[in-house]
């Protein structure tokens, strides 16, 4: 029988002699050297069940054939020098590839990507990523990224008692990202006047995204949410469980304990500062919610290495 999802946790992946793997920081994975075998439980167990990313985000890059993913109650299609990338949360479905696919899977845990996307405006990536999740690139950018890949695989299959590896893998990811970031970017400004019309449901969640983006760091209830949209606090919820595999709720403490995490670990406010910022009545408060979702109080979090 079937699981309801499959969660992808970089913390809780067996090690495979298939990918290249930085502790549970970084996983690389691609079919570059290797037949698929299309009738081995690895491919068939995982089509048509959604795919939890927790505390990770993914890069999934088509460098040939198709490959057919269900996300947001949407249809989506991966062609040739596409790109799929995803923050926590439900990505989707993975519903068939084609035979022919060649692809190349990036994965990485939040503590190790968030200080490489400090320079980021986190809200304007979560939007692009909401209504774009299918982005593809230019010759020249996959070409790009391809190396980039490449090279960092080469580090951790190679060269892995070289000094600062860490931070030249850092260096490379952050290079293969922000090619990739830039790339929606661009898309995004080239496909506004040619949105396909939305559903009521994905108007809401959309809606309720941009809320989310504006106010999360002031307003944590979500009757606050459920008010601006003229609906109740139930039918809101709903809704977003039905588009994006969420609870409102679930949203509203994923945004807020990400942008506790990216205070806390830049070292530049107290713990007090950024239960301010953040708008926790107290600092004990803001500890209390902080160690329910991560099992560290934030000293232990601003302490880790």
């Amino acid at each position: 029988m079937k699981t309801p999802y499959i969660t992808l946790d970089l913390f809780k992946l067996p090690e495979s002699p298939r990918a290249a793997i930085l502790g549970s920081s970084l996983i690389l994975h691609d079919n570059f050297e290797r037949k698929i075998r299309w009738d081995h439980a690895e491919t068939t167990d995982f089509r048509d069940i959604p795919i939890k990313l927790s505390s990770t985000m993914t890069l999934f890059f088509c460098l040939d054939g198709e490959a057919h993913l269900r996300g947001s109650m949407k249809e989506f299609v991966m062609k040739k020098n596409d790109v799929v990338f995803a923050k926590s949360g439900l990505f989707g479905e993975v519903n068939n590839m084609s035979k022919d696919i060649k692809f190349a899977f990036v994965a990485m845990n939040e503590d190790f990507y968030y200080p490489i996307l400090n320079s980021f405006d986190m809200s304007k990536l979560q939007k692009n990523l909401v209504s774009n999740p299918v982005c593809s690139l230019p010759e020249y950018s996959i070409t790009e990224c391809v190396t980039l890949y490449n090279m960092i695989k080469e580090r951790l299959n190679h060269h892995k008692n070289d000094l600062l590896q860490e931070e030249i893998i850092k260096g490379y990811l952050q290079a293969l990202i922000f090619n990739v970031y830039s790339q929606y970017m661009m898309a995004s400004k080239n496909d506004k006047g040619n949105q396909p019309k939305l559903t009521r449901q994905q108007d809401i969640f959309n809606q309720f995204m941009e809320l989310l983006q504006e106010n999360y760091t002031k307003e944590r209830n979500l009757n606050y949410y459920a008010e601006r949209l003229c609906i109740t606090p139930r039918y809101l919820s709903r809704i977003i469980h039905s588009v994006s595999g969420h609870f409102a709720s679930n949203h509203i403490d994923l945004f807020v304990i990400a942008e506790s995490k990216q205070l806390l670990r830049s070292k530049k406010y107290t713990i007090l500062q950024v239960s301010e910022m953040l708008n926790f009545t107290s600092q004990s408060l803001f500890g209390r919610y902080f160690k329910k979702f991560t099992g560290y109080s934030p000293k232990q979090y601003q302490d880790l290495e």
